[in-house]
């Protein structure tokens, strides 16, 4: 009696049929090219954002570096579009000459010995022609070239950054307060 009521229906089967499974593969199909493509894009922006960070971190560094070191000199030696030297007020007195080299697109620092070149360290790579250390009066007016050192009140880097095969600007103006000229 117990096996009477346990009938089983030979018809009813397990499983995908044919045309499910071809339906399924066929949506699969049809989306997955779409996916590709909108993965792809989110890859290329976040590289894109990616890129720009690590040149804003870049400028953000050597403008904050070279804001400091400005901060801290006590007189400027040499001044002009390409090149600044200041000394710095430490015990003894250090000189720090930033150089803009128009060579390998890069600004270079040397602490000593800057008459050897092996000495100056390179502080951000891909400068552009275009950058330049610019001096300043009292009312912000740019001062010719090349500039009086008692003259200097103000000193500007104005840094500009290959990137994307365009030019990405940015810009400090320093008034160094301890400097003696």
């Amino acid at each position: 009696m117990i096996q009477l009521l346990k009938y089983k229906n030979p018809t009813n089967q397990k499983g995908f049929t044919l045309i499910e499974l071809i339906v399924v593969v066929t949506i699969i199909g049809i989306l997955a090219p779409g996916m590709v493509l909108i993965y792809s894009s989110i890859l290329d922006n976040y590289r894109t954002m990616n890129a720009i960070g690590n040149v804003t971190k870049r400028a953000e560094f050597v403008l904050s570096r070279f804001t400091e070191d400005m901060n801290n000199c006590t007189a400027i030696t040499t001044a002009d579009v390409k090149e600044i030297v200041i000394e710095i007020a430490t015990d003894p007195a250090q000189t720090y000459r930033y150089k803009i080299d128009e060579t390998d697109k890069t600004i270079k620092l040397c602490l000593e010995g800057c008459e050897n070149e092996q000495n100056y360290h390179t502080v951000i790579e891909g400068v552009r022609s275009t950058t330049q250390f610019k001096y300043l009066d009292a009312n912000l007016a740019e001062l010719a070239a090349p500039p009086t050192l008692g003259d200097i009140i103000y000193v500007e880097l104005k840094l500009d950054l290959v990137f994307l095969e365009e030019t990405t600007s940015y810009s400090t103006i320093v008034y160094p307060e301890k400097t003696q000229l």
